[in-house]
């Protein structure tokens, strides 16, 4: 934009020289005001560079851009170049939809460019110091990585999706903490791996996966009660009781994983397979 600046500013300059500026006539000394037709030739300048300044832009290769006109949705932009009509006729709103997304909580990410990610010295207790079943504090630090699927639901059927995120994952979590003892929360169901939009979590027994899938459902739902159906989040679970491998580095495979992914598949919006 400081290159359009620069242009408008020269125009000007050279308007006011040719004698389109103030200039004093011999005799009385009052200024005279510019020329109707220099006015007009600035004015058609300043929308010309407007217009070509506002009538193209680029969406890179993991966005997408949602067009509005006059303020309706008229259309979702792939990658690339694109134009819109100028003069903010057509407003645009960039989402990343092929990024994967995280929300911490009870710490805070610093710097993961290298090889060794930093994260920042403060706490943050209101988000992670919750109180178990047995009436013990403890300090709960987790991530939710999540994909935005739809751009134009995620920018208007809610007013602040990320905070709405953020204090359902929070509820949820601290109602799984509040249904469990302390040395269950500690020791019992651990989450392996986080990739996309799910989750995989490994328990001890399948009572405890099947009241963990439990208490997420229910929390969702009671958080969400007030939200009309087609704004609601809704998480699909799907358990399954089976032998897992867990290799050196924490992650498991298996049939046991592989069938539990296919019922996640194949449950309800809100429900559990």
């Amino acid at each position: 934009m400081s290159d359009a600046k620069d242009v408008i500013e020269q125009f000007i300059r050279r308007a006011q020289g040719s004698g389109g500026g103030p200039r004093r006539v011999s005799g009385s000394g009052s200024p005279q005001p510019p020329k109707p037709r220099t006015v007009a030739i600035v004015i058609a300048v300043l929308l010309l560079v407007w217009g070509a300044f506002s009538v193209s832009y680029t969406v890179q290769p993991e966005e997408r851009a949602v067009v509005k006109r006059f303020g309706n949705v008229v259309g979702i932009a792939d990658p690339g170049l694109h134009f819109k009509l100028p003069f903010g006729i057509d407003r645009v709103q960039i989402v990343a939809t092929e990024r994967v997304l995280k929300q911490e909580f009870g710490f805070r990410t610093e710097d993961a460019t290298g090889d060794r990610t930093r994260f920042a010295p403060g706490r943050y207790p209101d988000e992670s110091l919750m109180l178990t079943g047995d009436l013990n504090i403890i300090q709960v630090e987790w991530v939710v990585q999540y994909r935005i699927s739809d751009p134009v639901k995620f920018l208007y059927s809610m007013r602040e999706p990320t905070q709405t995120l953020r204090d359902l994952s929070e509820s949820v979590m601290r109602r799984i903490v509040g249904n469990r003892i302390g040395s269950d929360v500690l020791t019992v169901g651990r989450v392996i791996d986080m990739a996309g939009d799910s989750v995989l979590a490994v328990f001890e027994t399948a009572a405890g996966a099947v009241s963990a899938a439990l208490a997420i459902q229910q929390e969702l739902n009671a958080s969400s009660s007030k939200v009309p159906d087609d704004r609601r989040m809704r998480f699909r679970v799907g358990v399954h009781l089976g032998d897992v491998i867990e290799k050196a580095d924490g992650t498991v495979y298996g049939d046991g994983v592989n069938i539990a992914a296919r019922l996640e598949g194949l449950a309800e919006p809100g429900g559990i397979t």
